[in-house]
């Protein structure tokens, strides 16, 4: 430093008054200490449970307001406050959910994910599964998880598990390529999934490293019209096309197999777990969007002897075994699906009936079906007060569509809930109190009307004049 030049005055905290040491050095931008750090935490809702580093660094916090621990950068906390945002991502997820599906109304997804189907995203996604962060655990709901790789604490979406920890995306490790393996090669290779100008990473993965020599596959783009070549490694077929053929008319996997690129299989292997080997294709032949000239069948991971029939977009989009699935029903209308059982001997609950008597909709999913001894299946609705206020016109459209294809019809209806004005001889309401549910006696009573021979009977369903119950 010259004689001339004057020194640079040592950076000091942003708050004024604030003499103490500044935790980190910046050029232009401002700096704070170790306590107004903190302090800064705090009007983010975070009691910060480690030591400042650097602001780059993930931070161990807990939420004031929810009490989930997570890893925040500085930097990250910084940007939320300036976007008056919460930082921590459990309360601001678990926020914008229930925003979404009140927009979303009648039309959003409200079957509650699983603890099992969580911990699956997250382990194939190297992540320990620690806790769901709602409860029930709905879509697009947060969960707590853990890194295998980094051991970060996050709360995210089950979509946003799906890419993976950010301590993967590139990872900070010293690499020989020589030593690398074809799969380390493949992943150092690929780009970012979205990026159209780079192979994708399916495509890479058929990348023939023999063969193809010294190419560096990261240096070509996808609209290449250079010949190289692939291998396909569960069928070992190998093959010569360049980057703009493979993305051609029906982007094919393998030329011989037939398979596609994009698959059920590839993205949504959960899913092809559950595809029908009576299926006239496999799940390697379909995508998890398209459609197909037949509707695929589908058998129960859980349970193989719940077998349905479901469209892809449906299963993509997140349906579920209609059989086992729990979620989205209350817990008196599963009571109700326990006396049914109980009471007739069989039940299903939540199946998805189809038919070509149907006049409203192609299909519908019922709350219960049980099975009767002359072979009629008897289909049962609970109505709840609150949901079911505003849906008289959707109940009474579901209730002719069964009747028109020859079901059986009970509907268990909340007062203060009115009447359908339905008169059939194969219908009949059940009017019960929200307070004081039997379901027991209730489906007691059903079955009596049903089952009990006729002069046995304590009402007289059915019978097409006959008012409707009230228990």
């Amino acid at each position: 430093m010259s004689d001339g030049q004057l020194a640079k005055p040592p950076q000091a905290c942003a708050v004024d008054g604030c003499a103490n040491e500044p935790g980190f050095k910046t050029r232009t931008r401002p700096t704070w200490c170790d306590e107004h750090i903190t302090a800064i935490c705090a009007s983010a809702g975070l009691t910060p449970l480690e030591p400042f580093s650097t602001t780059k660094a993930y931070r161990l916090t807990r939420c004031d307001e929810c009490g989930c621990e997570a890893h925040y950068r500085f930097e990250y906390v910084l940007t939320k406050n300036a976007e008056n945002e919460a930082t921590c991502r459990a309360c601001f997820w678990r926020d914008w959910a229930a925003s979404n599906r009140a927009m979303l109304g009648h039309y959003a997804a409200t079957d509650p994910v699983s603890r099992s189907e969580a911990e699956l995203v997250a382990t194939a996604n190297d992540y320990d599964y620690l806790d769901p962060l709602t409860h029930p655990s709905l879509p697009d709901d947060p969960h707590h998880v853990r890194c295998r790789h980094c051991g970060r604490l996050s709360a995210q979406r089950l979509a946003d598990i799906g890419w993976g920890c950010q301590c993967q995306v590139n990872p900070r490790r010293d690499r020989q390529a020589s030593k690398l393996s074809e799969r380390e090669r493949t992943e150092e290779a690929a780009g970012p999934d979205d990026d159209p100008k780079s192979l994708s990473r399916e495509i890479l993965e058929q990348w023939d490293w023999e063969q193809n020599g010294k190419v560096n596959p990261a240096s070509i783009s996808a609209g290449s019209r250079r010949t190289f070549a692939w291998r396909e490694a569960s069928c070992g077929h190998s093959w010569l096309a360049t980057p703009t053929e493979r993305q051609k008319r029906q982007r094919l996997r393998c030329p011989e197999c037939r398979t596609i690129l994009d698959s059920l299989a590839y993205h949504f292997a959960l899913l092809a777990s559950e595809w029908s080997p009576r299926n006239p294709t496999s799940a390697w032949h379909v995508r998890g969007s398209g459609q197909t000239t037949f509707l695929p069948e589908w058998i129960c991971r859980r349970n193989p002897s719940h077998v349905w029939h479901a469209p892809l977009v449906s299963r993509s989009a997140g349906s579920e075994c209609p059989q086992c699935r729990e979620p989205g029903k209350s817990s008196i209308e599963l009571k109700h699906y326990e006396a049914v059982a109980a009471q007739f001997g069989n039940a299903t609950s939540g199946p998805i009936l189809r038919s070509s008597s149907f006049i409203r909709r192609t299909s519908w999913t019922a709350d219960i079906v049980t099975e009767l001894p002359d072979g009629r299946s008897l289909v049962i609705e609970y109505d709840g007060a609150y949901w079911h206020s505003e849906k008289g016109e959707i109940d009474r459209a579901k209730t002719l569509d069964l009747l028109n294809a020859g079901y059986l019809v009970t509907r268990i209806r909340e007062l203060p809930l009115a009447p359908l004005g339905i008169t059939h001889a194969d219908y009949i309401e059940v009017f019960v109190a929200s307070s004081g549910l039997d379901p027991v006696q209730t489906v007691k009573g059903i079955h009596d009307l049903v089952i009990s021979p006729p002069d046995q009977r304590t009402g007289s369903w059915p019978n097409e004049n006959a008012p409707s119950k009230t228990t």
